[in-house]
């Protein structure tokens, strides 16, 4: 941050600071976080200094939950927009969120296993006897559904349902058939 908005933002807010201390290096990350604090009340966001620790424990919980980016940010108080800009900037670190993304796909996979075979809300027991629940059904089926859009979108190598077809239009399609046919006014 520029030294001058947090000047400004210091003589803004005597009340909590009745005399602005100086500003040095040594307390200038100090200064940063309060002013960001002063500029975010809401308390969303977090400075965008790069640090590896929180980078890594947003990429393990990335890799290791079903939960999205947006939202896995947001719980270690970085900006989605942050996130995006630190692997834009950084090529071996948008590798290690392709990798923490795939391993991610893994998990939608085998959670759609995980709600097909769970009917433990499939039926609702009612005066009458038990009774399809509908509501649950369709819900598991949306959840399901989602999935495997994502999965498909995503990794449509590995779980999309079109199939490729390589032709090779430089090779013969039969090889090289030497095909002697002699005609000599007879059929084939």
């Amino acid at each position: 941050m520029n030294k001058k908005i947090i000047k400004k933002v210091i003589k803004k807010t005597k009340k909590v600071y009745p005399k602005p201390p100086k500003l040095t290096e040594e307390n200038f990350t100090e200064l940063e976080l309060i002013v960001h604090k002063k500029l975010n009340p809401t308390g969303v966001g977090r400075r965008s200094k790069f640090s590896e620790k929180l980078f890594n424990e947003i990429l393990v919980m990335i890799s290791t939950t079903s939960i999205g980016t947006a939202k896995v940010c947001h719980e270690h108080n970085v900006q989605p927009q942050t996130f995006r800009s630190w692997l834009v900037a950084h090529q071996p670190l948008l590798e290690m969120y392709q990798e923490a993304k795939k391993q991610q796909l893994k998990i939608l996979s085998d959670e759609i296993l995980e709600i097909s075979d769970n009917d433990t809300k499939d039926l609702i027991e009612t005066p009458k006897g038990l009774v399809m629940n509908n509501v649950a059904v369709q819900r598991d089926k949306l959840k399901i559904y989602a999935r495997q859009w994502l999965l498909t979108k995503l990794e449509s190598k590995t779980y999309g349902d079109k199939q490729e077809i390589n032709i090779n239009t430089e090779q013969p399609l039969f090889g090289n058939l030497d095909l002697n046919i002699e005609n000599n006014g007879e059929g084939i």
